[in-house]
C-alpha cells in the first residue's frame, strides 16, 4: 500500500520556542503527519493544575498517536508525569535532564512510558552516521576526537555544557559502556563557555572532546584513529540524505506506531540521553 493512502498520524506538539518552530515546519511538511494540537508549556501546565486529566483527555479525544515535547527539561518532566496511559510514541529534546534531583524520576519511569520515548540525539537518525558507527565498531579504534561546538546559542536556565555536551557524550556512550574523566578544562566569558575533555572509555581508551558555545564558528566532526593514523572522519552537520534527521525521527516514530513495534529500536537514545545527562551533571558539580 502506498504510504500516501495511509491514515495520517495525529501529533501533539508542546513548545513555543525556536526548536518547536522547527518541528512545526517539519510536521506540516511530512506526508504522514497531522498537527492536531500545538500548545505552549505554560498553557498546558496551567490546564493540568486545574484538571490532572486534561492531557489524557486531549490525547484520547483528538486520537493523538505521537507527542513531541520541545521545552525546558524541568517542564518536560511535569508533562510526562501527567501522561497516565498512552499507546503511541513520544519524542523529547535534549538535555533530557537539567537537575540532579530529576534523575531518579527518569530512572524509575514506568516502562509503559519509557519504552515509547525517543530523545532527539539527531546524529543517531542519520543513516550515514549509523553506518559509520557500525564500521567503527568493526575497526576497533584506539582514539576518538570530537569537535562539537559553535557560536551560541545562549539559553536561559540551561548551561552551555548541558546544551552542547549531550551530543558528544551520547556518541561516547554509544561506543563505550563506561567513561572515566581523565582531565577537563573550562574557559568561560559571560554566557559563553569552552570545554575540553580527556576521557577514557572501556572500549576506546583515548577520547578528546571540545565543545561549548563560546567559539567564533561552528564545527561538528568526529575523527577515529588507529594508533597514530586517522582511519575515519565524519562531519556531523554534512549529510547527503534526502530526509533531514528531524523528519527521520518522525518517520521512525510513525513506523513504530503503524507496525506496533515493541523492540528497543531507536529507543536506545533514551538510555544514551540519560547516561549523558548524569555524567554532565556530575561534571557541573566538579566545576
Amino acid at each position: 500500500m502506498d504510504r500516501t493512502t495511509l491514515k495520517r498520524i495525529n501529533v501533539l506538539l508542546v513548545g513555543q520556542g525556536k526548536w518547536a518552530s522547527n518541528y512545526v515546519r517539519t510536521i506540516l511538511a511530512h506526508k504522514a503527519c497531522n498537527l492536531s494540537s500545538h500548545l505552549g508549556s505554560r498553557k498546558l501546565l496551567a490546564q493540568l493544575e486545574k484538571d490532572n486529566q486534561f492531557l489524557n483527555n486531549l490525547l484520547e479525544n483528538q486520537q493523538i498517536e505521537l507527542i513531541v515535547i520541545a521545552i525546558h527539561p524541568s517542564y518536560q518532566k511535569l508533562i510526562l508525569e501527567g501522561i497516565k496511559k498512552f499507546d503511541g510514541q513520544i519524542i523529547l529534546e535534549k538535555p533530557l535532564i537539567n537537575k540532579k534531583s530529576h534523575i531518579n524520576f527518569y530512572e524509575k519511569l514506568n516502562l509503559s512510558i519509557k519504552n515509547k520515548i525517543v530523545v532527539n540525539h539527531s546524529h543517531f537518525f542519520s543513516m550515514s552516521f549509523l553506518k559509520t558507527l557500525k564500521d567503527i565498531k568493526r575497526l576497533c579504534p584506539e582514539k576518538m576526537y570530537i569537535k562539537d561546538y559553535g557560536n551560541g546559542p545562549y539559553r536561559d536556565g540551561i548551561s552551555p555544557l548541558m546544551d552542547w555536551g549531550p551530543h558528544a557524550f551520547g556518541i561516547c556512550y554509544y561506543l563505550n559502556s563506561s567513561l572515566e574523566i581523565v582531565d577537563l578544562k573550562k574557559v568561560s566569558q559571560k554566557k559563553s563557555e569552552k570545554w575540553l575533555f580527556k576521557l577514557k572509555g572501556n572500549n576506546i581508551r583515548d577520547i578528546k572532546i571540545i565543545t561549548g558555545n563560546g567559539f567564533p564558528r561552528r564545527n561538528r566532526s568526529v575523527v577515529f584513529f588507529s594508533k597514530s593514523m586517522s582511519i575515519l572522519k565524519f562531519e556531523l552537520d554534512k549529510t547527503e540524505e534526502v530526509e533531514s534527521p528531524m523528519s527521520k525521527i518522525l518517520s521512525d516514530a510513525i513506523d513504530r506506531i503503524r507496525h506496533k513495534k515493541s523492540d528497543m529500536g531507536v529507543h536506545f537514545t533514551f538510555n544514551l540521553a540519560l547516561m549523558a545527562s548524569k555524567a554532565l551533571l556530575e561534571i557541573k558539580n566538579i566545576d
